[in-house]
C-alpha cells in the first residue's frame, strides 16, 4: 500500500501542478502527504571572500521566506482537499543535497517529483535523481503538462526482465491493482525475457492484476516507442525501470530514461 508520500515544494507552474497531483493522488490513496521545501545554501567560502557574510545571510533569509511561503500554500491546499499533510524545510548544498534528499525519501513509500527542468544546473541537487538512484523507493514523475487529477485507469508496464523493471513493477503494484486495464509491453525482444515456464502476467494475476502481454517490434528507440504506444492507447500511467550509468562516480540518466523524462506526456513511475 502507498500510505506515506513525499513531494518537493517547488515554485512555478510545473511545481504547482506536481503538488496538486500529489495531493489528489494522496486523497485517492487515503495517504499522508509530506511536502519538503529545500533551502539551497550558497558556498560560504566564495561569498565570504567576495561579498561578505551579509550577502550570505540575506540570501538564506530570502530562500527561507520562499520556502515558508511554499509550505503555507501547500498546507492550505491540503486542508481544502481534506488531505492529511505536513511540511518541512530542509537546508541543502550542492555537496550534501542529493544525499540528504535520498535519505529523506527512504522514509516514504513513494516520492512524487516534477519532470526535470532541462535548464537546471547539473550541480543542483534534484529530488528526482536523489530518490530514484539513492532511496530504494519508487518515484512518480509528473509531466509539465499535467493539469488533471490522476486517474491511472490504464497502465503500461515496460518489461525487459531487468532488476529495474522488476522493482518498478513491484513498486507500482498497488496502482496496477486499481487500474481497469494493464498492458505489459515488451519491445524488440527476439528471445523471451521471462524465466522458462514462467510469465510475468501470471505473477501479476496472482496479485489480482489481469494484465495482457503486448510485444512490439519497431525501428524507433525504446523511449519513443513506449511514449508513442502510450499515446496511441490513451494510457495514463507508464511503469518502467529507471536506468543509469556512472559518470565521474555519479549516477546520470541512461538513454531510454532520459528520452522518456524529456518527452513524457503522462505520469511515469520509475524505480532503480
Amino acid at each position: 500500500m502507498l500510505k506515506d508520500i513525499l513531494v518537493e515544494l517547488t515554485s512555478g507552474r510545473a511545481g504547482d501542478a506536481t503538488q496538486a497531483f500529489a495531493l489528489a493522488f494522496g486523497s485517492a490513496m487515503q495517504a499522508h502527504v509530506t511536502g519538503v521545501a529545500t533551502i539551497g545554501e550558497l558556498d560560504s567560502g566564495y561569498l565570504l571572500a567576495e561579498a561578505g557574510a551579509v550577502m550570505l545571510q540575506r540570501s538564506l533569509a530570502e530562500a527561507t521566506a520562499r520556502a515558508n511561503a511554499a509550505r503555507s500554500r501547500f498546507e492550505g491546499a491540503a486542508n481544502t482537499r481534506g488531505v492529511r499533510a505536513e511540511t518541512l524545510n530542509m537546508r541543502i548544498s550542492t555537496q550534501n543535497g542529493d544525499r540528504m534528499l535520498a535519505e529523506l525519501s527512504r522514509h516514504f513509500d513513494l516520492t512524487v517529483a516534477c519532470q526535470p527542468d532541462t535548464e537546471r544546473s547539473a550541480d543542483e541537487p534534484s529530488i528526482l535523481e536523489a530518490a530514484l538512484f539513492g532511496s530504494g523507493r519508487p518515484v512518480l514523475v509528473v509531466p509539465y503538462i499535467q493539469r488533471s487529477a490522476p486517474t491511472l485507469d490504464h497502465a503500461l508496464v515496460a518489461w525487459d526482465g531487468s532488476r529495474e523493471a522488476t522493482m518498478a513493477m513491484a513498486g507500482a503494484m498497488p496502482l496496477l491493482r486499481r487500474a481497469a486495464r494493464v498492458e505489459v509491453v515488451s519491445v524488440n525482444r527476439e528471445k523471451e525475457v521471462d524465466f522458462p515456464g514462467f510469465n510475468v502476467t501470471r505473477h501479476l494475476a496472482r496479485h489480482g492484476v489481469n494484465a495482457e502481454l503486448r510485444r512490439i517490434t519497431t525501428d524507433l528507440d525504446l523511449g519513443n516507442t513506449l511514449l508513442s504506444h502510450a499515446d496511441d492507447v490513451r494510457a495514463d500511467l507508464l511503469v518502467m525501470g529507471g536506468y543509469a550509468h556512472s559518470r565521474f562516480r555519479e549516477m546520470v540518466f541512461g538513454g531510454t530514461t532520459r528520452t522518456v523524462l524529456e518527452s513524457m506526456t503522462l505520469p511515469v513511475l520509475m524505480a532503480h
